[in-house]
């Protein structure tokens, strides 16, 4: 499953490419995976322009130089693809399809065409990933509906936070915890594991049982 580091990752380094691109159509494959708002639809991007690119947890938010934001979760098996109009590629997420595959393929769920000949595919081959367009006035209500933790890499995110979250759920293992998106915002089942492993915690330990020292272990394998 795309992971908070992938995400991320990947939000990085399109960001130069795709702030500022403007949209030119975007392309639904599969209905099911296309979630849009009550009046808007494919047209509602149709011309705007990509002023920011940010991410909570494992979801993307695509801003525009319009009241409306595309939001997209990759979900278990979801991949981002952006090809530049050199030819270039950057991916993100899961490895299928290949580096290399000719797109959109089978697995091509939503793809964005942009005025300057770039392209962006949501692939997913397991079908569970998600595109909604949503009017921007309601993101906020959106992205709280779910109730997300902190963000690992905010600034604020610190030993004593993690303390405090952990806290909460001290009756349940601490892998369950972590993989709790209300705990911790973006962390997976590998992200909990290899932060498990390098803070030497046992999954399997309670969340309550960590002390301080151990808390500090696991933060810091978690930033």
């Amino acid at each position: 499953m795309p992971e908070l580091p992938e995400v991320e990752g990947f939000r990085r380094r399109v960001e130069p490419f795709l702030v500022g691109a403007t949209i030119l159509r975007l392309h639904v494959l599969d209905e099911k995976r296309w979630h849009p708002a009550p009046g808007l639809d494919y047209a509602s991007v149709q011309g705007a322009t990509i002023t920011a690119i940010g991410r909570v947890g494992k979801m993307l938010l695509v801003s525009l130089d319009r009241p409306a934001t595309l939001a997209l979760h990759l979900k278990i098996a979801g991949q981002l693809v952006h090809i530049r109009n050199d030819g270039s590629r950057i991916l993100g997420g899961h490895p299928y399809p290949l580096a290399g595959a000719v797109l959109p393929d089978t697995a091509t769920r939503v793809w964005i065409s942009f005025t300057n000949g770039d392209t962006l595919f949501i692939n997913d081959q397991r079908r569970f990933c998600w595109v909604r367009l949503m009017h921007s006035a309601d993101v906020d209500g959106f992205v709280g509906g779910h109730g997300y933790g902190p963000d690992p890499i905010d600034p604020a995110f610190s030993p004593q936070v993690l303390g405090t979250r952990l806290a909460l759920r001290r009756g349940r293992p601490i892998k369950v915890a972590l993989l709790d998106q209300t705990c911790v915002a973006g962390i997976g089942n590998i992200y909990a594991d290899e932060s498990l492993y390098r803070a030497r915690i046992h999954p399997r330990r309670l969340a309550g049982s960590l002390d301080l020292h151990e808390t500090k272990r696991l933060h810091e394998a978690i930033v």
